[in-house]
């Protein structure tokens, strides 16, 4: 219980952190953005626990999944487990790929993503069909920033009606 409550305020303030610095707003992003499969409660705690993550699955994806082990040792990534709350206060935990190596033959480590510039005109008009119009900056980089501010705010709004529950 005690580990629980730990995380729990690990996760407000990180979230605090998050939104009153930018530039701690600019890391969490980066870190978010390599798990987008994630939702925003369990990036922040991933950003707060291990900011340098990369691929991150549970013990049984890895095991069962992509035939890997985990190191003796690892120290897995706590999260709350939301589909447990509010009846049980239950944690479930994370590895990074870091911390397991392949079975010999079957094991796989997950293939990481990566931007092709090549793309960047097919990535635009396709993020420009979901979200409108990317604004008027000029470079890819200035268009997808202007787009993450915006989502963001979005996401903040609705986080900052779940937080103010919780005080």
């Amino acid at each position: 219980m005690k580990k629980f409550e730990e995380i729990k305020k690990l996760e407000k303030d990180t979230y605090e952190l998050v939104i009153n610095d930018e530039q701690k707003y600019k890391d969490f992003l980066v870190v978010a953005g390599k798990f987008y499969r994630y939702n925003f409660r369990d990036a922040l705690l991933i950003y707060a626990q291990r900011p340098e993550a990369t691929a991150c699955a549970s013990f049984d994806i890895w095991s069962q999944k992509m035939h890997c082990w985990i190191h003796r040792g690892s120290k897995g990534i706590a999260l709350l487990d939301h589909e447990a709350m509010p009846k049980r206060k239950k944690l479930r935990y994370i590895f990074d790929v870091k911390d397991v190596s392949p079975s010999k033959k079957i094991g796989r480590t997950p293939v990481l993503w990566k931007y092709n510039t090549a793309f960047e005109d097919a990535v635009y008009h396709k993020l420009e069909n979901i979200y409108g119009s990317l604004g008027n900056s000029f470079g890819m980089l200035n268009r997808i920033t202007e787009l993450s501010y915006s989502i963001a705010e979005d996401m903040l709004d609705e986080e900052s009606e779940f937080y103010n529950h919780l005080s």
